[in-house]
């Protein structure tokens, strides 16, 4: 139930267009190939994210948080993004899934795809491409959207840093780490305790959920 809830809560603070769909959440969630154990990633792509992870935040007032800003302090797969990027763009580990339990969806009407995407062989983010002039060869259409979206054991570093802050951290990293984002919580009826930060302006939509003190989605979508 409280996976069900949760993907309602999904539904109706992402707004149209962004890539994290009704079913995404339940998706990763209830997937036994969902669970990443830290010997699955190479050693050196583990010193990667690490290091990314522990360097120092960037301390600026909140304010002056601003598109260039945002994309300076998100590193994928322990390399600093930069936008446009494609899914061949994001590096070495990523591969894109089209499966029965994970199906590539193409709308050909927009050109635009969504579909989920694999890390040394787990599933950890679902994208949204655009531009998508054929269906065959979409590694380097352009990425709209981006959600990762995890359970993972508690000490994995995971291929996505935003200022310091990846999926399995603790809440208070996200407000030491990200203040600029607006912050709501609330209580299931289990007890359950759950926050979700936002930030949107006319370039950029940020969603960030925290469930029992840890982080367990972030997602970006591009305007």
């Amino acid at each position: 139930m409280k996976r069900k809830i949760l993907s309602l809560l999904l539904c109706s603070v992402v707004l149209s267009g962004t890539v994290c769909g009704c079913e995404s959440k339940s998706d990763l969630s209830q997937s036994g190939s969902s669970t990443i154990s830290e010997d699955d990633i190479p050693a050196e792509a583990k010193e990667r994210l690490n290091k990314v992870h522990d360097t120092e935040p960037i301390k600026i007032p909140t304010e002056e948080w601003d598109f260039k800003t945002i994309c300076s302090s998100i590193y994928i797969n322990g390399k600093q993004f930069s936008y446009p990027c494609t899914i061949n763009e994001l590096g070495e580990g990523f591969e894109i899934l089209d499966t029965e339990e994970y199906k590539l969806k193409y709308d050909k009407d927009k050109k635009t795809v969504s579909c989920y995407l694999s890390y040394y062989g787990k599933t950890v983010v679902r994208v949204r491409l655009y531009d998508c002039q054929n269906i065959a060869d979409i590694s380097d259409s352009p990425i709209g959207g981006m959600a990762f979206m995890q359970n993972l054991n508690k000490d994995y570093v995971f291929p996505i840093s935003f200022n310091g802050v990846t999926i399995g951290d603790n809440i208070e990293r996200v407000f030491d780490r990200l203040s600029f984002l607006e912050s709501y919580s609330n209580v299931w009826e289990d007890g359950t305790e759950f926050y979700s930060f936002n930030y949107e302006n006319e370039d950029i939509k940020i969603y960030c959920l925290c469930i029992n003190d840890c982080v367990t989605d972030i997602s970006f979508n591009f305007n």
